[in-house]
């Protein structure tokens, strides 16, 4: 497509699409500057506010749109400095109102981005402890104050926990003070080891559940030991299983039917 230059009126070849988008046509760099010269004037009147330099090669565009006029982003920042800060600011009487304490109820200017809602770090403390639980400590008997979230969970439900201490010292004292259990194993007697030797002969030395025979096998208790002191040393009670599945036998015992 033939275009003509707008300064010296040369002959183009452009393409359609770039000649109908552009605004202007320049067959050179020459002709562009002194195309763009020509939207450029010299602002004669105008002064920076600040220090008073003259102002030269202004767009019209600037000159029409722009009320304070300036030769440096350093005089910009000192008249925004004296013009749009503190009570001179446009948004200063909408930026802070009046506010009350919620706790004492005392007046106190806050800002609305990001209000106040109490006075001090007193009432502060007060409305925090007002959401709190009080508990007692069980080694010092003390009160203290927990969140809530320290005694139920997120679903709703609570914390199963016997003791509560209101520090770890109290948590540690009462654990090294308190009694410690013995707990008595059961007793590996003659009759113990004749009941297992049996159990292993009648079995012939084969676990029931998975049929391995041989290596580390133990004699279980069909009725718990501790249920029925009469069938403990029972050769009906008792069947012969390999470590593993005597631990699994017992998982499956000890879940919740």
């Amino acid at each position: 497509m033939k275009v003509k230059c707008d300064i010296c009126g040369k002959i183009l070849y452009r393409s359609a699409v770039w000649a109908l988008r552009g605004k202007h046509n320049y067959c050179s760099s020459e002709c562009k500057t002194k195309g763009q010269s020509k939207h450029i004037v010299e602002d004669k009147d105008l002064f920076c506010e600040i220090c008073g330099k003259k102002l030269n090669h202004r767009s019209p565009r600037r000159v029409v749109n722009t009320k304070h006029y300036f030769c440096s982003p350093k005089c910009r920042g000192a008249w925004d400095s004296k013009n749009k800060t503190g009570e001179n600011s446009v948004r200063f009487e909408n930026a802070t109102f009046v506010n009350y304490c919620l706790i004492c109820g005392k007046k106190m200017i806050s800002w609305k981005k990001h209000p106040h809602k109490y006075c001090s770090m007193a009432c502060l403390g007060i409305s925090k402890k007002k959401q709190k639980v009080k508990l007692i400590c069980n080694y010092c008997k003390k009160e203290y104050w927990v969140a809530p979230s320290k005694i139920t969970k997120p679903n709703g439900e609570k914390y199963h926990y016997k003791n509560r201490y209101c520090s770890r010292k109290c948590q540690y004292q009462a654990y090294v003070c308190a009694p410690k259990i013995k707990y008595k194993r059961r007793p590996f007697t003659v009759h113990v080891r004749n009941w297992r030797r049996n159990i292993f002969n009648r079995d012939d030395y084969t676990c029931k559940i998975c049929g391995v025979r041989g290596g580390y096998i133990e004699a279980h208790h069909i009725v718990p030991w501790s249920k029925e002191p009469l069938l403990r040393y029972s050769l009906d009670n008792g069947v012969t299983l390999c470590k593993k599945c005597h631990r699994e036998l017992h998982k499956k015992e000890r879940l919740p039917k």
